[in-house]
């Protein structure tokens, strides 16, 4: 069975990435993944402290062991994480290295290798036990998974609306804000089964559905503010599925789409929501019913007030 670690991002930050929290100030600006199977090196880029940069660090929580020999010799594919700091000055840039054993035996380990330091400190060298869904997390990227991998589904945190969704490795979330000159209703979470473009054509995130493939999926959840809104069904559906009154049409700006689109309008815990799914025309039984198993687990939970946060945890496996 596989273990079950819990880390916070701050823990993750301290313990895996850097020696102390001085030597990081500000948290990567980019952070850069290679190794097998990877048609090019996986690029997280963004300012100081950006969610993808956050989510990565996330990842690699570990559970405070530390040892100089590696605890398996199957350690399966490495990968090289290379993550990159701002130092002093805006013309210096500091890096360290760490490699990544997503499909060790026993659970994902990270390897820090020695003589490396940061911010005038030596970083601490040696292996650890990564957080447990590393390794589903670096497929959600685009790390080819072994055959017979245990891997878990994802769940992705947006904490201005208090929204959460769950999804397969082979799903990946917005990288960015969606429709970011839209207002209301606003777009906070999107995900797709392949790497779509996040701008707006009016209330419409047009360029990912026009980029839908024949076999992929797409979804999109809108909150309303102040907007005009009328609800398909007065209550969340319990259990979502294709025999929903849902609303079709191409919409603005998506009228060559490769599949269908429909929405549905509904009230959860005092949200005004929409949910938008796009499935291309080809797409297979089993990922036209991922669609609906992932919109079962959108979550309304408490608001928060500050900042939008995002963080990755596991989540059951659903069927």
């Amino acid at each position: 069975m596989k273990r079950r670690v819990v880390v916070s991002l701050a823990l993750a930050a301290a313990s895996v990435l850097v020696p102390t929290a001085a030597s990081a100030k500000g948290g990567p600006t980019l952070v850069v993944v290679d190794g097998p199977g990877l048609d090019e090196p996986i690029r997280l880029p963004g300012p100081a402290a950006t969610e993808l940069p956050t989510m990565l660090i996330g990842m690699l929580g570990v559970d405070g062991s530390q040892s100089g020999a590696a605890p398996t010799e199957r350690l399966g594919p490495r990968y090289v994480a290379t993550f990159s700091f701002m130092g002093p000055s805006a013309d210096e840039e500091r890096r360290i290295r760490k490699q990544l054993y997503p499909f060790a035996d026993g659970g994902p380990l990270v390897h820090t290798p020695r003589r490396q330091t940061l911010g005038g400190e030596q970083v601490a060298a040696g292996w650890q036990r990564a957080d447990d869904r590393l390794d589903s997390f670096l497929v959600s990227l685009g790390v080819p998974a072994p055959a017979g991998a245990d891997l878990e589904w994802l769940t992705y945190h947006e904490y201005e609306h208090g929204l959460s969704i769950s999804y397969p490795p082979s799903w990946q979330p917005a990288r960015s804000k969606v429709a970011p000159v839209l207002l209301d209703p606003v777009i906070p979470v999107a995900l797709g089964t392949y790497d779509f473009p996040t701008e707006g054509c009016g209330a419409v995130p047009g360029p990912a559905l026009q980029a839908l493939g024949r076999k992929d999926a797409f979804i999109a959840v809108y909150v309303f503010r102040g907007a005009s809104w009328s609800a398909t069904v007065t209550e969340r559906p319990a259990r979502f599925g294709p025999d929903l009154p849902w609303s079709e049409g191409p919409g603005k700006c998506a009228n060559d789409v490769r599949g269908t689109i429909r929405s549905l309008s509904f009230p959860d815990h005092g949200l005004r929501l929409d949910v938008m799914i796009a499935i291309g025309e080809d797409a297979s039984t089993p990922r036209r019913n991922q669609v609906y198993r992932i919109l079962d687990t959108l979550t309304v939970e408490q608001h928060g007030s500050g900042r939008p946060l995002l963080l990755l945890s596991g989540s059951p496996r659903f069927r």
